[in-house]
């Protein structure tokens, strides 16, 4: 949580502060402008600078004003079915199918697909239930810009 009023996380009987400042949680009284900001639980002072992102923000008048950039991501697909998104969350998908690895919905024209979409395709391979990646697909719009087949080698069991 990025903006936040100064409060007071106990109960105080009967104490109030002089018109114009405000409780600053630790038993007194402060000018608004001079209430710190909270980040992850950390309290950073008028003027403190943090990184949330690709952007920067500081602390003023005890919320904070952050640039608003657009962020550079990554995501990525290795082994067995593992998928790294572009928060940095990892997830595995068993299992023969298509995934959608990233799509937009930035479309003007309700396309519910959005104005692309990579989507990956998984097969069975091996013998020990093991995915593959078979081929990355990217659509632009409704069109299929390209299917890039990936090198594997499916081994089979001897039949004897």
């Amino acid at each position: 949580m990025l903006n936040m009023d100064c409060f007071s996380t106990e109960c105080v009987s009967g104490c109030m502060c002089p018109s114009g400042l405000v409780f600053d949680g630790k038993g007194g009284c402060t000018q608004a402008e001079l209430c710190p900001c909270v980040h992850n639980g950390a309290e950073y002072q008028p003027g403190d600078v943090i990184q949330a992102d690709c952007n920067t923000c500081t602390c003023k008048d005890r919320k904070w004003d952050c640039t608003h950039d657009l962020c550079h991501g990554t995501c990525a697909i290795y082994g067995d079915g593992h998928y790294i998104t572009f928060d940095g969350k990892r997830f595995t998908f068993n299992g023969g199918c298509e995934y959608t690895l990233t799509q937009d919905y930035c479309s003007n024209n309700n396309n519910a697909n959005g104005t692309f979409r990579v989507i990956t395709e998984n097969i069975p391979c091996g013998t020990t239930g093991t995915t593959c990646s078979k081929a990355i697909k990217l659509f632009l719009g409704v069109r299929q810009m390209g299917s890039f087949n990936l090198p594997f080698q499916k081994k089979c069991r001897d039949q004897t």
